[in-house]
């Protein structure tokens, strides 16, 4: 029954029941691979207990929806669906590792909102498309002066300067300006989405959002709603449809 339940929501009851232990260089690490979890949620529950938080192996789409955590050093989301990062770095403000090895990350804007770790020193992003993007190592050391080390290669002063020395260019230019444009338009297809997963919301799926929201008492409550209706974990009581046909996914908080 317990692993019914932890595949489908990172609940509560999955984030005190999963192991942690003391790893090898006696961090706290806690221990949620394999769980199939499609969105980060709930992780307040663990008051901030941890120094390494391993997500490896699950459906995780968007890397967001954090607490406060000042206490995470090292975070690990190998082997996901992640295509988007949101902007992470004031909440794990500690943060000097993050590995995300084998996921769907393709755009270079994604980047600078991993730049906002601005503790980070380790960084792998190996296998997303994004590592096959022309200037991809020189652009994320641009955006990150403080990182040690990319993809497990060390990062080196030949590599700093030239990266100094392209992004003082026009061509350096360019590319920040081609950035630019790529996360407005990563924006605006999220805001499209966000409305068509809305539009098709039935009346009493709406109600039950604007219940919701109308008695949440703090910014936290309404940011995580907001967060569960993006990533379509977001509990309904009724299990119908706008045809009123029962639909197992909207059972589950998908839209």
């Amino acid at each position: 029954i317990y692993q019914e339940v932890a595949a489908m929501r990172l609940t509560a009851d999955v984030l005190l029941r999963a192991e942690s232990y003391l790893n090898p260089v006696k961090e706290r690490e806690l221990y949620l691979r394999g769980f199939k979890i499609p969105a980060i949620e709930n992780l307040s529950i663990l008051q901030d207990q941890f120094d390494v938080i391993d997500l490896s192996d699950n459906e995780v789409r968007i890397l967001d929806n954090f607490p406060r955590m000042r206490r995470l050093s090292t975070l690990l989301v190998n082997n996901n669906y992640v295509f988007r990062v949101g902007s992470i770095g004031e909440n794990l403000p500690q943060l000097t590792t993050l590995v995300l090895t084998n996921n769907r990350i393709a755009n270079l804007s994604e980047i600078d909102n991993i730049a906002s770790l601005k503790k980070l020193e380790s960084l792998s992003l190996m296998d997303n498309p994004v590592t096959q993007r022309p200037h991809y190592r020189l652009y994320t050391i641009h955006k990150m002066p403080h990182l040690n080390l990319l993809d497990f290669v060390k990062v080196t002063r030949v590599e700093r300067e030239a990266a100094a020395s392209l992004f003082a260019s026009s061509e350096g230019h360019g590319v920040l300006t081609s950035v630019q444009k790529e996360h407005q338009a990563a924006q605006q297809e999220e805001q499209q989405a966000r409305m068509s997963a809305a539009s098709r919301l039935t009346e009493s799926q709406r109600e039950q959002v604007r219940r919701a929201i109308e008695s949440a008492t703090t910014r936290e409550e309404m940011d995580r709603i907001e967060k569960q209706l993006k990533t379509g974990t977001f509990e309904f009581a009724d299990k119908e449809t706008s045809s009123g046909q029962v639909d197992s996914a909207t059972s589950n908080g998908k839209l």
